[in-house]
């Protein structure tokens, strides 16, 4: 084998086992509302978004806490000082690497406010 060869070969092999191995994006749903309606009087705040992300060593042992759908819906409510979120869309993304996984929970939708 010449020095070239060899290089390569070590770039190629660095590139493998440090990289992603595979991904992919699930849309898991479509929800009327993120929690129960309180009332059907309410004012329409606009489109938000939240996620929920974690990471699994060698995808079995949890690093950080888990994904939460709560947690999303919450961040995305928070985004617009609402009080619930409709036409709810949600989906999941895995990403494995060799030293692990990362998941996140992606949220999409429009955010109300209760009128009191």
């Amino acid at each position: 084998m010449t020095g070239k060869t060899i290089i390569t070969a070590a770039l190629f092999f660095t590139v493998c086992l440090s990289g992603c191995i595979s991904f992919g994006e699930h849309y898991r749903g479509l929800e009327p509302n993120a929690r129960v309606m309180e009332s059907d009087d309410y004012e329409v705040l606009g489109p938000a978004e939240g996620q929920s992300s974690s990471f699994r060593l060698i995808g079995l042992f949890p690093v950080t806490p888990i994904t939460s759908f709560d947690k999303a819906i919450d961040e995305a409510i928070s985004d617009k000082g609402g009080d619930n979120l409709i036409n709810v869309k949600y989906s999941i993304k895995k990403d494995y690497w060799v030293v692990g996984m990362i998941e996140v929970l992606h949220v999409k939708g429009i955010v109300i406010r209760y009128r009191r």
